[in-house]
């Protein structure tokens, strides 16, 4: 990862490692290679299913914006921000936000999706790649 010291680490101030294009790349494929892992198991967790669909969905984002703009992102609502409202984003701005909030609530409200909700997710994160490849 590329080293960015935003403040002196000495004085309480915060250091953020941010990837590169190739570890976002690779961090994608991770990320498919552990659902697709996930998803062959007899009783698969799908509400993990959907919390590593969306992170690999952001790992694309953040490469698209990275290779075409040399935007990178530390927090969730920057990045949320800047795909609500950014233009060139606007084709996937509603199936990035749905893959957001519907890993939040699997994530944190210990929800488990539907087989409905399990294959809209995965149908926004192929929509995402295909926009970002």
């Amino acid at each position: 990862m590329v080293y960015h010291q935003e403040q002196d680490a000495l004085q309480g101030g915060s250091i953020e490692f941010m990837p590169t294009l190739d570890e976002h790349v690779k961090q994608f494929q991770k990320n498919i290679s552990v659902v697709e892992t996930l998803e062959s198991l007899d009783n698969p967790p799908n509400d993990w299913i959907v919390v590593i669909a969306f992170y690999a969905a952001l790992h694309l984002v953040e490469k698209k914006m990275l290779a075409d703009h040399n935007q990178k992102f530390s927090r969730h609502s920057q990045r949320n921000k800047l795909i609500a409202t950014q233009r060139t984003l606007e084709d996937i701005s509603a199936e990035y936000d749905s893959l957001f909030m519907e890993s939040c609530k699997y994530r944190y409200d210990c929800r488990t999706p539907s087989p409905g909700k399990l294959k809209i997710a995965k149908q926004n994160l192929q929509k995402i790649y295909e926009f970002c490849k």
